[in-house]
C-alpha cells in the first residue's frame, strides 16, 4: 500500500473549508516534503481524504507530488478528476494519459481535469460539472 511519505500535494490544490484555505495556494500548516504541522488535528476535511494513489496503490510513477497533480473521486465515486498543480500545466495530464485511456475506454468512467480555474473532460460519456 502506498503511503504519502513526504508528498503534500494535496495541501496545495485542495480547498479547505473550514481552514478558509483556496484551492492552488499552500496551506499554511504544510510542512513542504514533510507533512501536516497540525496533523493530530487536522480538520475533517482533511483526515477523510485519500487521494487515489493511496486507495489504488497506483505505481511509484504516479505518486502526486512526482506528475504534480492529485487523483481523486467526486464525493459521488461517478468520476476521477485530477487537480494538477497550475504551477506546471498539462504535465500531470500528459504523466497519466495512459492511465486514463484504461479508465475511460468503456466510456463509462470520465475523468476531469481541474487546472486552476479551467476544467476539461477526459472520455466523457456525460457532461460534468464540479463546483
Amino acid at each position: 500500500m502506498n503511503i504519502c511519505s513526504g508528498c503534500t500535494l494535496c495541501c496545495k490544490v485542495l480547498g479547505v473549508e473550514e481552514l478558509a484555505k483556496a484551492r492552488d495556494v499552500w496551506c499554511c500548516h504544510a510542512s513542504k516534503g514533510t507533512g501536516c504541522a497540525i496533523y493530530a488535528e487536522r480538520p475533517h476535511t482533511c483526515r477523510t481524504f485519500a487521494c487515489l494513489w493511496l486507495t489504488q496503490n497506483l505505481p511509484p510513477d504516479a505518486r502526486p507530488d512526482r506528475v504534480h497533480g492529485v487523483l481523486a473521486t467526486t464525493d459521488d465515486g461517478s468520476h476521477v478528476v485530477l487537480h494538477e498543480d497550475p504551477g506546471w500545466p498539462g504535465y500531470a495530464s500528459a504523466a497519466l494519459s495512459t492511465f486514463f485511456s484504461t479508465l475511460t475506454r468503456d466510456g463509462k468512467v470520465s475523468v476531469v481535469v481541474r487546472t486552476g480555474e479551467s476544467m476539461r473532460t477526459v472520455g466523457a460519456a456525460i457532461p460534468v460539472v464540479l463546483q
